[in-house]
């Protein structure tokens, strides 16, 4: 029998391995299997979406099949919400309270369908976090944690392989665009971004089974690094940096945070200067729309569907019009495609000053949630950092919670942070610097 050694993430010693055959797989629970199941299809729904038809609207589905779940289990166990998430929730109301009063005052946004369709779009992300959380909460994804380990070792082996051979010879079907003097590599999927979230996925994974940066982490920075994206030399960037410095204690952690935002931004901020240094970037000229619309409909924002968001594109809002965004490429009526590219600008423009907070406040319980259902020394504490980060960077650039990312980020995390054993703390960057 074929067997798989892969690092065990109990109380054992660092040096131990256990080995998991393929008969040990096979005889995992059937709630095990569709974890695993759920992580692979999210790893490939884009490649499969161009097959399938409507398999776009995945999120929609998990969106309302999650929260259905999660509320019927509410209803029959009687059990009462944390205080956490029941913050998330009013801040979710408020927010799309904010949203429909902005409609009604900017008049941007005509179309019911499209501002519903925005609404949900927003609240995918929060709530899906939410209850799947509640769903996973007594169970421990350990073991599907360590499938998906394996899954993303062979995934990522695959890409290296055709990386490198579309490095030495570019093919068509492997590339996107040119920059920096090669072709940007974006696999078997529609566009780089995507290539670049199914990356972080993987390496996060890596991650919450052991944070030694191995040959399967080199290979996915390169990988990374290969499809030319500002996001991915961003996460880049912030795992160099974690690897650098380690956390040794608690204490350590918010300075951690604080000093990787530093590093971050220092990476970002050649692009920053390059969006800001023309007037003819859809990105520039919707961070700037957004920050005049907060101050112009305070203390709203022009509403849902009206600016920085796919559906406003689709939807065509007349904010394009109204702030001379209309004729850019990219941004005009014809052709929209760069309409989601400003993460931030969406929820100050559509929600103005408060609504952006009460934003922010989310993230933060969000952020909170996660990193006191981990143990302090675990791996799967420095894992959910790096997807945080990630999201954080992403945000500057494009909108990545209310797009069909935002439900795989939720489910990721969730997968993430229940996975750890509770003596978990043997193989974790925190104990690797003494």
């Amino acid at each position: 029998m074929h067997k798989i050694k892969v690092p065990y993430v109990g109380s054992m010693d660092i040096k131990q391995k256990k080995v998991y055959s393929i008969s040990w797989i096979l005889n995992q629970r059937a709630s095990t299997l569709s974890i695993v199941a759920l992580f692979v299809f999210l790893l490939l729904q884009n490649p499969l979406s161009q097959f399938v038809p409507n398999l776009e609207l995945y999120d929609e589905l998990l969106f309302f099949v999650i929260c259905g779940v999660a509320l019927g289990k509410v209803v029959t166990d009687k059990v009462s919400i944390r205080t956490k998430d029941f913050n998330i929730v009013i801040c979710v109301i408020a927010i799309t309270l904010i949203g429909i009063f902005g409609n009604v005052l900017s008049q941007y946004q005509n179309s019911i369908t499209a501002i519903a369709k925005d609404i949900m779009a927003f609240a995918k992300f929060p709530l899906v976090f939410i209850a799947a959380n509640y769903i996973f909460k007594k169970s421990n994804t350990h073991n599907a944690v360590i499938i998906c380990n394996i899954i993303c070792k062979i995934f990522i082996s695959i890409c290296f392989v055709f990386a490198a051979f579309n490095t030495i010879h570019p093919v068509e079907m492997l590339s996107h665009d040119f920059r920096h003097g090669i072709w940007s590599f974006k696999f078997i999927y529609t566009h780089p971004t995507f290539l670049v979230y199914a990356l972080v996925m993987c390496f996060v994974i890596l991650s919450t089974i052991s944070t030694k940066l191995d040959m399967y982490k080199l290979m996915c920075l390169v990988l990374l690094a290969l499809t030319m994206r500002d996001k991915a030399f961003g996460f880049i960037g912030l795992v160099l940096f974690a690897r650098l410095i380690g956390i040794k204690s608690k204490k350590r952690f918010l300075p951690f945070l604080f000093l990787a935002g530093i590093v971050v931004l220092c990476i970002a901020w050649p692009k920053i200067g390059e969006y800001l240094s023309y007037s003819n970037s859809p990105r520039q000229a919707m961070y700037s729309a957004s920050f005049d619309i907060a101050k112009t409909f305070f203390p709203a924002g022009s509403g849902f569907a009206t600016i920085a968001s796919s559906i406003s594109g689709e939807y065509y809002s007349n904010v394009y019009y109204a702030y001379h965004m209309s004729d850019m490429s990219g941004l005009t009526p014809q052709r929209y495609t760069a309409a989601g590219d400003a993460g931030f600008a969406y929820y100050l423009g559509e929600f103005g000053f408060i609504g952006f907070v009460l934003f922010l406040i989310i993230l933060l319980l969000y952020f909170r949630i996660s990193i006191q259902q981990t143990p302090i020394n675990a791996p799967a504490r420095f894992s959910f950092f790096l997807l945080f980060g990630y999201v954080i960077i992403a945000l500057t650039v494009e909108t990545v919670l209310t797009n069909a990312t935002g439900v795989s980020i939720a489910i990721l995390t969730v997968l993430i942070i229940n996975s750890s054993d509770k003596n978990s703390t043997s193989d974790s960057i925190f104990n690797q610097r003494k």
